[in-house]
Order: structure tokens, then C-alpha cells, then sequence
């Protein structure tokens, strides 16, 4: 019997704020463009994070649903892309493989895009949420509307062959649940931004120090 792919849910974190910049968390960025040859890498990352953000709850839905399987591709393609920057620098180290990570949204992302390429869009909706600014001396809450995946996006990817192949089930379900109710405080494209950054970080670990 294959081994099953092992994940640690302990990785998830709680969502506490948000961030519109089309750019990675400066350690993330700072680790990155300290190397020329991952210049395409980061163009990559900055492109998946513009992607999962420009989903807007005044789009069409299909619209949104474009940006999201945008973002799941380009997320998908860092692999290959850091494939290569390791190669031109003849780094040592073997490239992190997607389907090794032990973290559960990078594994969560990676089985989407597959269903959104391969087996039909992942629908979205648009709710209602209370943010407040990041300013100690402004502490009015806004309005604002977020687009969120649909919560038949769990049984679409629990139903999924290869996600019955390769998972737990109990795992993929608990980092289904994990995930709409994350999507709730910001929209699903900063969750997704926490799994682009995730992996990202698997990246920077196999660098030389």
C-alpha cells in the first residue's frame, strides 16, 4: 500500500491580519532577492500573490474564479521555477517538492489547482466582513466584502481520486474546515497568500546559508 503523504496541522496558523501588497512578507522577499538567480522565482511569487488578491466582491464570479485558478497555477509553477534557479547556480540542495510539504495549505493548494485545471472551477461568493486598520489611533471597523471559496469546495476536493490516493482523510477534511473558516476574517486570497508564502519558506530553507 503507498505511503501516505503525512501533513502537520499544527502549521496552520490563526489569520490575524491582512496585507494588499503584491509583494511576500519582507523576510520572505529579503531571502529571496539576496540571490540573482532566483529573480524568476520571485517574479512568480509576486505574480500568484497579485492573482489570489484581485479577486474584488463587485467582480462577476467567473472573474474571481479566474483569479484564483490564475494564482493556483502560478503557485504550482514555483516549483519548477526554483528547479531551475537551482540549477543555473548548481546548488547542491534538492528543490522542496510541492507534494512532500508537510504543511497542509501548501498540500490543500496543490490538490485545487489540479481540481480547477483538471475537473471544473472551485465556485466563490462574496460576504460581508468587519476589518479595522492596522493603526492604534484609528479604531474604526469597516465594511467590506470578501470573496470566499464555496463550502462545496470540500467535498469537491475530498471526492478528488488523487486526494483519496495520497491523504488521510480526517487530515484533508480538518484543513478543509481550517480554511473556510480562516477565509472568514479576510477572503480566501489571504489564505491562499499564507500558503504561497508557506511554501516559499520550504524554498528558502534549502538555500545556501
Amino acid at each position: 500500500m503507498k505511503k501516505l503523504r503525512a501533513l502537520d496541522l499544527s502549521l496552520l496558523p490563526e489569520i490575524q491580519s491582512a496585507s494588499i501588497l503584491i509583494r511576500p512578507a519582507r523576510e520572505i522577499e529579503d531571502a529571496i532577492t539576496g540571490f540573482a538567480f532566483m529573480h524568476e522565482f520571485y517574479e512568480r511569487t509576486q505574480a500568484a500573490i497579485m492573482f489570489v488578491l484581485n479577486t474584488d466582491s463587485e467582480s462577476e464570479s467567473w472573474r474571481n474564479e479566474a483569479h484564483l485558478r490564475a494564482g493556483l497555477n502560478e503557485f504550482y509553477s514555483l516549483e519548477d521555477a526554483a528547479r531551475r534557479a537551482f540549477r543555473r547556480s548548481q546548488q547542491a540542495s534538492a528543490v522542496p517538492a510541492l507534494s512532500d510539504s508537510r504543511h497542509p495549505l501548501v498540500q490543500v493548494m496543490y490538490m485545487l489547482r489540479h481540481i480547477n485545471v483538471h475537473v471544473k472551477p472551485s465556485p466563490t461568493s462574496v460576504h460581508d466582513i468587519s476589518v479595522r486598520l492596522n493603526d492604534p489611533e484609528d479604531t474604526r471597523e469597516f465594511q467590506w466584502g470578501a470573496v470566499m471559496l464555496a463550502e462545496e469546495t470540500a467535498s469537491d476536493l475530498l471526492a478528488h481520486s488523487e486526494v483519496r490516493q495520497h491523504y488521510a482523510t480526517d487530515d484533508m477534511k480538518n484543513a478543509m474546515d481550517w480554511l473556510l473558516k480562516e477565509q472568514m476574517a479576510f477572503g480566501i486570497g489571504q489564505v491562499l497568500r499564507v500558503g504561497i508564502e508557506s511554501y516559499c519558506r520550504e524554498v528558502i530553507d534549502a538555500l545556501p546559508r
